[in-house]
């Protein structure tokens, strides 16, 4: 007996963990900071991502310049998030290279997890973190 009720705690808890790692690309819904790029925090509060999932737009600003593009999820696996046809505004600022580094990241994201309530990892093809968001609080008026 204590064997099957141990083999049942096993297969829920299990259950658990896989369900708590799918969540609906609805919870993208918002603004989220952008917090670390390749593991390295950022001291800007600034650059951001929003997110719209009930027409697959994303936009953003990333320290200068403006983004905007596609954001596309996948059915068959609610981690699976890609971005396509971004683009952005052309300003010239004296520094760039966050930006830069911003945008790379977002052309190699391939997957996403949710490490913590409201944080966001997007991820590599070799599930490195490329990018790690924090939610923000929307403001009820």
């Amino acid at each position: 007996m204590k064997r099957v009720f141990s083999a049942i705690f096993a297969i829920g808890a299990g259950l658990f963990m896989l369900v708590s790692c799918t969540t609906p690309a609805s919870e993208l819904d918002g603004k989220w900071r952008i917090v670390e790029v390749d593991g390295e925090a950022i001291t800007s509060d600034k650059p951001y991502l929003e997110f719209n999932p009930a027409d697959s737009t994303v936009a953003g600003y990333l320290g200068c310049n403006r983004t905007f593009g596609r954001c596309l999820f996948s059915a068959e696996d609610p981690r699976a998030i890609s971005f396509s046809r971004m683009g952005m505004t052309m300003m010239m600022c004296p520094e760039m290279e966050l930006e830069d580094r911003i945008s790379a990241a977002l052309h190699a994201v391939v997957s996403c997890d949710y490490p913590a309530a409201g944080k966001l990892r997007l991820l590599d093809a070799e599930k490195k973190s490329v990018l790690l968001l924090q939610k923000e609080e929307s403001k009820e008026e």
